[in-house]
Order: C-alpha cells, then sequence, then structure tokens
C-alpha cells in the first residue's frame, strides 16, 4: 500500500468538508471521514484502479457524499491534489499541479 500527501489546499477542502459535516450532526461527520478514508485506502491500495480525469490526475468519487478525491501518482506517494465538491467549477484544481511533484 502506498503512502500519501495532501496538496495544501486539498487538505483545506477536507478539513472545511469535515466542518460542514460536523456542524450537520455528529454521525454526518463521522460517516462522511469513514467512507473518505474507505476511499483514500482503496486508492492507496489500487492507485491505478480509478478514472483518469486529467493526463496524469485520476478521481475516486466518495459513495453517498458529492466530493471526488483527485490525486496523481508520483514514486510511491499518491498525491491528493483536490478533495473536489461536485457542485464546484470542473477544473478548478489544475493551476495546483504546477505545486505538485514531478
Amino acid at each position: 500500500m502506498r503512502g500519501y500527501k495532501f496538496d495544501a489546499a486539498a487538505d483545506r477542502e477536507f478539513t472545511e468538508a469535515i466542518k460542514y459535516y460536523r456542524i450537520r450532526s455528529s454521525r454526518a461527520v463521522r460517516n462522511f471521514v469513514e467512507e473518505f478514508d474507505r476511499c483514500l485506502t482503496y486508492v492507496c491500495t489500487f492507485p491505478e484502479g480509478s478514472t483518469v480525469r486529467e493526463k496524469l490526475v485520476q478521481s475516486k468519487s466518495l459513495h453517498r457524499y458529492p466530493y471526488n478525491i483527485l490525486y496523481m501518482l508520483h514514486d510511491d506517494i499518491v498525491y491528493i491534489v483536490a478533495v473536489a465538491h461536485h457542485s464546484r467549477h470542473p477544473g478548478y484544481w489544475k493551476d495546483r499541479l504546477r505545486d505538485a511533484p514531478d
């Protein structure tokens, strides 16, 4: 299983999603984090098993939540580019690819 690293902006997006679900209920935030962890474990275990979104960026959808984990593979690391809400403008995260590891 590969390790992972969040882009700083992706980390903020994940934190904001947690804050949103925490306001809704403790159960909602717990379920969101569990689903995110399940998808992240899948991505780290089967990093090439998700949909290719843009060039080298792959996407894994969360079940029951309107988010995708967008990531790239770099050496033995899964680099998380975005935790993208489905209602955001498509491709808003592409500028982050400049900061991604080569």
